[in-house]
Order: structure tokens, then sequence, then C-alpha cells
């Protein structure tokens, strides 16, 4: 397998999920900070806030602003 291939399956397998200690310091940074969300998406290794927000939301059943709006 060609090591590109690698790389997008490896991707692929490990960015739909938030880890456990990301989701927690997610939420903490998203209540206690005035940081962007594409800050917090950078933080957690997310390359774009679109990405990042989309799963947050996936996991949360809320984005990660209105997370922010109802807990911050």
């Amino acid at each position: 397998m060609h090591s590109s291939a690698i790389v997008s399956a490896i991707r692929c397998v490990s960015l739909p999920m938030l880890p456990a200690m990301c989701g927690a310091a997610t939420k903490n940074d998203l209540i206690e900070t005035r940081l962007a969300i594409g800050q917090i998406a950078e933080r957690c290794g997310f390359g774009d806030s679109s990405n990042f927000s989309r799963t947050f939301k996936k996991q949360n059943a809320t984005s990660p602003s209105q997370f922010r709006k109802k807990y911050g």
C-alpha cells in the first residue's frame, strides 16, 4: 500500500471521534474561555473548524457555538 493511502486511511479512522481528553478540554475551553472555535479546533488537531464542528455536533448533539451559548 502506498504511504499516502496509509495516511489517508489512518485519518479516516482517527478523525471521526474527538478523543475523550480532548472532548473534555474542548467543552471546558468553550465554557471558560473566549477562544475562537478555530483555535479550539487546532488545539485538538483538526485542520479546520468545519470538520471540528461537524465532529463535535455528532458527539454532543449540538454545535460548539450552541454549546458555548448555552453553558458559557
